[in-house]
């Protein structure tokens, strides 16, 4: 199935590469943010189901928050595969000292994400279309700050 979505070494070198965009960059991209210098609150700043945050980009409107949870203290750094039935997965944000990348080839999502500290329980916020109930993670790779695999990492959406 790996090979007919993303390779692990594919997601970590879109981690890396979305990283070194971030810092070039204010938004854009995959993440449902789109750069546009937009006024906040002004009418038509934005395309149709998108509304101007305060960093003067349009983002989505619709759809529920949901949390990607990573149930691991040793974790530093993991890929994600989510699959959605009757949901889409229009953005994910990550928190402070978290660096990620989503790709989307529906109905799956591959989330990759490093991290210096183990992960909040809100590092990983995902913008839904639909109940976050449809949404199910299908496989989950993490690694220590050592980069060795951990066995037993497991990851839920909230």
């Amino acid at each position: 199935m790996t090979s007919q979505f993303l390779s692990i070494t594919s997601i970590l070198r879109t981690v890396a590469l979305s990283a070194a965009l971030a810092a070039s960059a204010c938004s854009g991209g995959d993440d449902g943010v789109t750069p546009s210098g937009c006024t906040p609150g002004a009418a038509d700043a934005c395309p149709s189901g998108q509304t101007c945050n305060a960093a003067g980009s349009c983002e989505p409107t619709s759809g529920v928050a949901g949390a990607l949870v990573i149930d691991s203290a040793d974790a530093r750094a993991c890929e994600i595969l989510l699959e959605s039935s009757g949901a889409t997965i229009t953005r994910a944000t990550f928190g402070a000292g978290v660096t990620g990348a989503m790709r989307t080839r529906p109905p799956r999502v591959a989330i990759a994400v490093t991290s210096e500290q183990a992960f909040a329980a809100d590092a990983i916020q995902l913008q839904i279309d639909g109940a976050a109930s449809n949404v199910s993670v299908t496989r989950i790779d993490c690694y220590a700050a050592s980069g060795a695999p951990l066995t037993g990492a497991s990851a839920s959406v909230d």
